[in-house]
C-alpha cells in the first residue's frame, strides 16, 4: 500500500443517493410490485369465499386477462421507475408501479 500523497484517491464513502449496485436492487422492487397486487387479490378471494352468496352483485367480476395484463404492465413499469427514482425504497417503487399500471389498465381496457 502506497501512503504517499500522490496515491490518495479521495474519500472512501459514497454519496447517499448513489448505490454501489448497478442494478439498484431491482428484484425487491419487482417483488413489492407483485405483492401490491396479491394483497387485494387475496382479500377479494376471501370476500368471494365467505360473502359470495349474500352479496354477489356487490363484488365486481374481474377479468383474469385484464388482471394479468395489469400485473405484467406493473412489472414492466417497475424497471424504469426503479432506475430514475433514487430516493425511493423498493416498496415505494412497487406501490407506484402497481397504482399506475392498474389505473392505466382500467382506463384503457375497462368496461
Amino acid at each position: 500500500m502506497d501512503n504517499s500523497i500522490g496515491a490518495w484517491t479521495g474519500p472512501r464513502h459514497r454519496h447517499p443517493l448513489v448505490e454501489a449496485d448497478p442494478q439498484r436492487r431491482l428484484l425487491p422492487a419487482l417483488v413489492a410490485t407483485f405483492g401490491w397486487y396479491m394483497l387485494p387479490a387475496f382479500l377479494l378471494l376471501l370476500w368471494k369465499l365467505f360473502f359470495s352468496r349474500a352479496a354477489s352483485a356487490a363484488v365486481p367480476s374481474l377479468s383474469v386477462g385484464l388482471t394479468l395484463l395489469a400485473i405484467v404492465l406493473g412489472l414492466l413499469l417497475t424497471v424504469p421507475l426503479r432506475r430514475v427514482t433514487y430516493g425511493w425504497q423498493p416498496l415505494t417503487v412497487g406501490f407506484a408501479a402497481a397504482v399506475i399500471s392498474a389505473g392505466a389498465t382500467s382506463v384503457v381496457f375497462g368496461s
